[in-house]
């Protein structure tokens, strides 16, 4: 076997494995509700109701989140599988060929430098070297917020994001009954200051005192958590964030009023809201 008959079977066994922990992930939770047509629509995954058709997700944007993202652009994830799962039918897709049409598709290496981050900018928060790097690397950090990403490598996050509940979706439900539990189509993007305004009112956030986890033992509890002092966050207009990142001392008016941001930096994640857009 030469090297690149290597290689080529070293990538499927990465993309297959990986993709069905993506499918996992993507689902939880859906395993213990029986799909009838009785059933109200399931929220998207990861986030929980504001209002009208917006859902929102219940925490900021993780290193482990992001890494995910990534993975699936080096297995196989590129702008053209974009346009292809976006005209797949909603169930009852057979798996097994669409993987070998995603296999037989290289690797897009320039979309791919488009999305990494800024490893090598400096944390403003240490001078240790080696954490520069541990930060996005290391397990200890999974949990934390993902930081220095531009606004245009969250926005490929949220497109990247809706593809994979599409296809989760088209892959483990097996007929239109069942699919209709779910949301006919839906677009995940980053969040309008309304948005997180409402969220933010509806949960009643209370005050909470460098990044830190975004999750602890109530992360099953479904509803919007935020913490003051961890990172601000992306709004959909470039250049405006919302919320008090680790950098600023507690302050409710600027708590609740739009931000400005000049480039990606160690104080600025992102999260996303899923917009509904047809039932």
């Amino acid at each position: 076997m030469n090297k690149n008959e290597c290689f080529s079977k070293l990538r499927m066994l990465i993309l297959m494995n990986f993709f069905i922990i993506l499918l996992l992930s993507s689902l939880k939770g859906f395993t213990q509700i029986k799909l009838t047509i009785d059933s109200l629509k399931l929220s998207p995954p990861g986030t929980v109701w504001v209002k009208d058709n917006i859902y929102i997700d219940q925490f900021p944007v993780t290193n482990a989140d992001y890494t995910e993202f990534l993975l699936t652009v080096s297995a196989y994830y590129n702008p053209k599988i974009h346009d292809t799962i976006q005209k797949i039918k909603p169930y009852n897709v057979n798996w097994k060929k669409l993987s070998e049409y995603f296999f037989s598709i290289e690797p897009d290496d320039e979309y791919m430098k488009k999305l990494e981050q800024e490893y090598y900018s400096p944390l403003s928060w240490t001078s240790d070297s080696s954490l520069q790097f541990s930060y996005y690397d290391d397990e200890y950090y999974s949990n934390y917020p993902i930081i220095n990403i531009s606004y245009e490598q969250a926005k490929e996050y949220c497109k990247w994001r809706t593809d994979m509940v599409l296809l989760s979706y088209a892959i483990n439900v097996g007929n239109k009954k069942k699919r209709d539990v779910f949301y006919t189509k839906f677009a995940y993007r980053l969040p309008k200051f309304d948005d997180w305004k409402s969220a933010y009112d509806l949960f009643e956030i209370e005050n909470e005192p460098f990044t830190k986890p975004v999750s602890g033992e109530d992360s099953e509890s479904e509803y919007f958590h935020y913490s003051h002092g961890n990172v601000s966050e992306m709004l959909d207009e470039k250049g405006k964030a919302v919320g008090l990142s680790w950098k600023d001392m507690l302050d409710v008016p600027k708590l609740i009023n739009p931000i400005q941001y000049q480039k990606p930096s160690d104080w600025l994640g992102f999260r996303c809201v899923c917009e509904i857009l047809e039932y």
